[in-house]
């Protein structure tokens, strides 16, 4: 045709073949856009977020690691541990010579037992009529006393008979009343002896026995003196726990008073010591929640370990010359499993990061608010936790 100025391809690439294609796919994804950025505005103050810090941390037991020192300066018996065994609290650890004290202490048990023997016999001499005493000091006392007895016996016998005649002798008046008077003076002299020896010699032995039990007394003071240094000798473990480290010790080898013979870690639950930063420890209190995600766990394989705040120290300490306040936080558990039900269980020593749950937050808050403060993820943590 002579009036056609274009052909009929020409009109495949114009715009109203292309606003006539796609004028209304167009108009859908427009109000597809549209209407998803009204709904993301309307849920900002509505959806909530977890707002956590951050900080590193280690696990370790409840319970510090213990020193064991030696307490006195003596050559070593017996090393009854080596490393990386396990102790019960009251294990013996080293044995320490300990001769003085031994001899000392059979010196003492030796006067113990004499000094009984000496009581035993004062307690028949003091309570019955007819003792038989054991010890040779109070079998030649005692015959002592048997014998003043019986002499003043026969003499107040000898002096009743004399009395007895000269009065015969006075009655028919071969005598005088003086002499009478003598003879009965002369007896009762001789009773007034009797009653002496016995009140002196019982006197003696029951002084001898008050000081005997004092004696006895200050012998057993000694002995628990002795014990307790004694126990200076035999290095036990203060708790039960793991030997980490003992000393290069033999039988025979010196050992100085105040040196270190072993190092105990104890058995004990686990916790959580992180090192928080100053400027977040001002957000944490005791029993707040708290998430523990393990270095040597992929957590999104191995899950995290959920737990709780238990204690914040009052005052820091340097942490690669920075200042950081240690927490202790509670593990709700010690297992990690996978999906397809292997188990593995933290060890004390092993790294994490904790993320405490300081607010929950509307992501319209979040907007506000210095993006900085509440989602950085690289708000200079440190490395890793350092050892306890």
């Amino acid at each position: 045709m002579p009036d056609q100025l274009y052909p009929a391809d020409a009109l495949d690439d114009s715009l109203e073949t292309h606003l006539a294609r796609y004028a209304r796919a167009g108009r859908g994804v427009y109000f597809a856009t549209l209407t998803l950025v009204i709904a993301a505005a309307t849920a900002l103050p509505v959806v909530k977020v977890n707002v956590t810090v951050r900080s590193p941390g280690i696990i370790r037991p409840a319970t510090e690691k213990q020193e064991i020192h030696a307490l006195v300066s003596a050559l070593a018996a017996q090393v009854l541990v080596r490393d990386n065994q396990t102790v019960a609290q009251g294990d013996t650890i080293v044995l320490l010579h300990a001769t003085a004290l031994d001899d000392r202490a059979a010196l003492l048990a030796a006067r113990v037992v004499e000094k009984q023997s000496l009581l035993a016999d004062l307690t028949l001499l003091l309570s019955r009529s007819d003792p038989a005493p054991h010890t040779a000091d109070y079998q030649r006392e005692y015959r002592q006393f048997v014998t003043e007895v019986r002499d003043n016996r026969l003499a107040q016998e000898r002096a009743r008979r004399e009395t007895a005649r000269v009065r015969d002798l006075y009655r028919t008046q071969a005598t005088t009343a003086s002499d009478l008077e003598d003879k009965e003076f002369q007896l009762a002299q001789l009773q007034s002896q009797g009653r002496m020896i016995l009140e002196r010699y019982r006197s003696r032995w029951q002084t001898a026995l008050t000081s005997l039990r004092s004696d006895l007394q200050d012998v057993a003071s000694q002995q628990a003196q002795v014990a307790e240094q004694r126990a200076a000798y035999t290095i036990t473990a203060p708790a039960s726990g793991t030997v980490e480290l003992v000393a290069s010790l033999s039988a025979g080898s010196p050992v100085q008073e105040g040196e270190l013979l072993a190092v105990i870690s104890p058995r004990s639950d686990f916790v959580a010591q992180v090192y928080v930063a100053p400027r977040d420890i001002g957000l944490l209190h005791p029993g707040m929640a708290v998430r523990m995600m393990v270095d040597a766990f992929n957590y999104s394989d191995w899950g995290v370990i959920e737990g709780s705040v238990t204690e914040i120290s009052d005052d820091f300490v340097e942490v690669d010359g920075r200042p950081m306040f240690k927490v202790t936080c509670a593990l709700a558990r010690t297992r990690l499993s996978l999906a397809n039900g292997f188990t593995s269980t933290v060890r004390k020593g092993m790294t994490l990061q904790a993320r405490f749950v300081v607010a929950e937050r509307s992501l319209l808050q979040l907007l506000r608010d210095d993006v900085n403060d509440w989602l950085n993820p690289a708000r200079a943590p440190l490395a890793a936790a350092p050892a306890p």
